[in-house]
């Protein structure tokens, strides 16, 4: 009789660790609904009343410094608050202290540099680490939460507590942090300035000094994962130590012991973030169960590294390391052996979708490819990277050893050039092998030709290089990230169960060639989170969507017609730093929008232009992944460039312009002898081939699936005094539903906006949402403007503590005595309208989040 042999899954995987491992798959899926059910804890009421007074004293110990080249950041944890009557109240989350010398690399308390270990005063403004304002926008207070930290306090006074000799946690940590910073020095001096950023985050975990450029390629290639020291980098370092040891004679226990070691160093060198330590945790069970002579299975060492992570933090079930790390590992522990290398990259390229597009909103369309490519590699890269640092620092060392001979025999402590050691060395560099590995290197993809350059950095400078050659190539040709937006849980259940169907129906069918007609299933697998999501997302399907983002200090607009058509009105702000890329891309990212039919200016301020001008400068760069059909800037006779411009018939991508009078819509000649006069942002426009178009009062856009945007000012040829008087306004219909846009407009220009409306065919429509003008500034929407419109809501873009007060209280005064609801991006977030052309549903990101 014969047996049928069990899959390695059951015959290793014993029931209480596969079931832990199913928990934690189901309480992953679980939380990325709603990340903050783990974070439920409000703020102590007593600590909240002393937030509110002013000034706040805290009492904390240092337990992290980052000391980058930008800013100096302080982790005080351990935190007490001294309260009105003289109690402490413990504060329950750490806090992230920004003193006022930040520039310093040291900074002194005293007479004493700050220290690990040091408990300080703190006295200064407490604030909560604010939450996303706006969908898509990185949720920087669930980052740090689940840290433990909760507050910043920027430029306090400090004062130091104690002289106490801080404790073994804190020495030890200290000798790891400079160990940190000699290796990032020694780093600098090793590698180029192109490179040693790159090795600090693979070697060291220290991504402070990479380059946009590279986090934005990686990213884009799907190998975000090598640009962190994570689980693969611990168990490639871990087993290669191993392997190593073995050959070279050493018995499986002291081998197991050193290596085992040396990982938990390497461990607490890096940070110990989540897929390290779970990496580390996993390694040691598996020597572990070398050392005692019993079998290890995976399942169990999973379970064992999850238990021990959760029990000392319970809120990691939330971050994205650890779900990213602990999917990973399932899929490998559930699939590994009974599929080969290409089977294995795509079910993990397929299972960690949801986790990708939950968290980053893009699809790395050649993942696949280049982790097949690459990854290989990566015991390269890793291995000819430690091995150039090392020579570095016995090459450093040397020198150090003949400074300190040479000032013996010679009475100098710098070298001797002449002595025979030295000598001999720096001949060594104009000999011929050396001058032949730099002509090497300078053929490779991205090589240095640097002749002066020490020779053991060549291998990794060309491996790096070689990283870069690829995916930089491939970007070329074709699009590297294809944008699918942010999946709701029920899509990302329904893929999960689709998805795990069929990978165990494609393994069951062994090596038969019928197996591979499973992969047709993969275009329906990435179906069931793409399509629905840009339904729901965008609102196709009879449904018109505004959404007033909150950009702080500024204006930023997003309209999605019912058919579909996508428009970005504004986009710019004054107190928030990148706001491009910190809030508009993310946003447009997490809707899945990878084409914008229309870019709308209204005038030419900052804070309405400054984040467009980051979106045209990463499409330059090839890092946006979104086209745009047009750009529409206002027709203003003020601007003397856009007031000689020759009209012109429209571009062939802009059907939906319509010429509703005499003004023909005019576009941007590039044969224009004024173009040097245009602002920067039409010139940039100009370079990337997006057609520009000047709009006025009369011109309009019509949409295939129902729905006008017509524009009211500028009067063409009118000279306004103002940017703001002459900027471009419009009312948005669809239906019964009017939404009316005002940009900055005031003055001469609210009075033009006014005979606009009061003029066919809008005289008889009525104004249900209203986007006040000039962030609620009281020279603009008057009591007369507001007694003609009459709207039934405001929507009022303005920023938190904003210098120019906005709004005022004037406008809000008016607004309430014509009986408006009213609306703040600086208290709801960002406010989003949904309506069918008859009822109107406004929601407010902040209350929702």
């Amino acid at each position: 009789m014969k047996i049928k042999r069990p899959s390695n899954l059951i015959r290793y995987c014993a029931p209480l660790p596969a079931a832990a491992l199913l928990l934690a798959a189901v309480l992953m899926l679980f939380f990325i609904c709603d990340p903050t059910l783990v974070l439920r804890d409000r703020c102590p009421a007593a600590v909240e009343r002393e937030m509110t007074s002013g000034l706040v004293t805290v009492a904390g110990c240092i337990a992290a410094i980052d000391d980058s080249k930008e800013t100096l950041r302080l982790t005080v944890k351990d935190c007490y608050v001294r309260l009105a009557d003289g109690q402490a109240e413990p504060l329950g989350s750490g806090i992230l202290c920004y003193p006022a010398t930040a520039a310093a690399k040291r900074v002194a308390v005293g007479n004493s540099a700050f220290e690990i270990g040091q408990y300080l005063r703190l006295e200064g403004t407490l604030t909560e680490i604010a939450g996303p304002r706006n969908p898509g926008e990185f949720d920087n207070n669930l980052y740090q939460r689940i840290r433990g930290i909760r507050y910043t306090m920027y430029h306090p006074a400090i004062t130091r507590l104690t002289e106490d000799a801080p404790s073994l946690k804190a020495r030890i940590t200290t000798v790891f942090r400079r160990l940190k910073q000699y290796l990032s020095g020694l780093a600098d001096r090793t590698f180029s300035a192109e490179n040693a950023g790159l090795f600090k985050a693979i070697l060291m975990g220290d991504k402070t000094e990479l380059s946009e450029e590279d986090r934005t390629l990686f990213r884009a290639a799907g190998l975000s994962h090598i640009l962190v020291v994570s689980g693969l980098h611990l168990s490639l370092a871990g087993m290669g130590l191993y392997s190593l040891l073995r050959k070279m004679g050493f018995r499986i226990r002291p081998a197991a012991v050193v290596s085992t070691l040396a990982l938990g160093l390497l461990t607490l060198l890096c940070g110990c973030g989540v897929s390290t330590v779970r990496a580390f945790i996993m390694f040691a069970y598996g020597m572990g169960a070398r050392i005692t002579g019993r079998p290890a299975d995976a399942p169990t060492g999973a379970a064992l590294a999850a238990l021990l992570i959760l029990t000392g933090r319970p809120a990691y079930i939330a971050d994205t390391g650890f779900q990213l790390s602990f999917a990973a590992s399932i899929l490998c522990i559930a699939f590994g052996s009974r599929t080969g290398k290409v089977g294995l990259a795509l079910i993990l390229q397929l299972g960690m979708l949801p986790f990708i597009l939950r968290n980053y909103y893009e699809m790395p369309l050649w993942g696949l490819v280049f982790n097949l490519v690459l990854v290989p590699l990566l015991p390269l890269l890793l291995g000819s990277g430690l091995f150039a640092l090392l020579a570095r620092g016995l090459r450093d060392l040397l020198m150090g050893i003949l400074s300190v001979v040479s000032g013996l025999f010679y009475g100098t402590t710098a070298p001797v050039s002449g002595s025979t050691l030295y000598g001999a060395m720096a001949s060594m560099s104009g000999s011929t092998l050396y001058g032949a590995m730099a002509s090497v290197s300078g053929n490779i993809p991205y090589g240095t030709t640097e002749v002066s350059a020490p020779w053991w950095r060549f291998p990794a400078e060309g491996l790096a290089g070689l990283y870069r050659f690829f995916p930089e190539k491939m970007g070329r040709l074709f699009p590297m990230t294809l944008t699918l937006g942010r999946p709701a849980v029920w899509q990302c259940l329904i893929f999960t169960g689709v998805f795990l169907v069929g990978t165990c129906l494609y393994i069951r069918k062994g090596n038969s060639p019928k197996r591979f007609l499973y992969l047709l299933a993969v275009p329906c697998l990435v179906a069931i989170l793409a399509v629905p999501t840009r339904v729901s997302t965008l609102g196709i399907g009879k449904t018109l969507s505004v959404t007033c983002l909150d950009v702080g200090q500024g204006d930023g607009l997003f309209i999605t017609m019912p058919a579909g058509e996508t428009i970005l009105m504004d986009g710019g702000s004054s107190s928030v730093k990148k706001v491009g890329e910190k809030r508009l891309v993310p946003f447009l990212k997490s809707r899945g929008v990878r084409h914008l039919d229309y870019l709308i200016v209204s005038h030419f301020d900052e804070d309405h232009v400054n984040g467009i001008e980051e979106l045209l400068a990463a499409m330059e760069d090839g890092d946006l992944g979104m086209t745009i059909g047009a750009l529409i800037v206002p027709r203003s006779a003020e601007t003397s460039a856009l007031q000689s411009l020759s009209r012109a018939a429209e571009p062939a991508n802009s059907q939906l312009m319509t010429q509703t009078t005499a003004n023909a819509v005019a576009q941007i000649q590039p044969q224009s002898a004024t173009l040097s006069d245009l602002p920067a942002l039409i010139q940039t426009a100009r370079a990337l081939d997006i057609p520009i178009l000047v709009a006025g009062q009369g011109d309009a856009l019509s949409f295939s699936g129902g729905g006008t945007l017509s524009f009211l000012t500028p009067v063409p040829h009118k000279i306004y005094t103002s940017d703001n008087e002459g900027c471009l306004t419009a009312l948005l219909t669809y239906e019964d539903f009017d939404c009316l846009l005002t940009g900055d407009c005031e003055g001469e220009g609210e009075s033009d906006l006014l005979k606009g409306l009061s003029a066919a065919p809008f005289s008889k429509r009525t104004i249900e949402v209203l986007k006040v003008a000039h962030h609620g500034s009281k020279y603009a929407t008057t009591a007369h403007f507001l007694e003609n419109v009459m709207p039934a809501v405001a929507l009022i873009s303005a920023g938190e503590r904003n210098r120019y007060r906005h709004p005022h209280q004037e406008v809000l005064d008016r607004l309430t005595a014509v009986r408006t609801t009213l609306f703040l991006t600086k208290d709801s977030g960002a406010l989003t309208i949904l309506t069918d052309g008859r009822r109107v549903q406004i929601s407010e990101f902040c209350k929702q989040y």
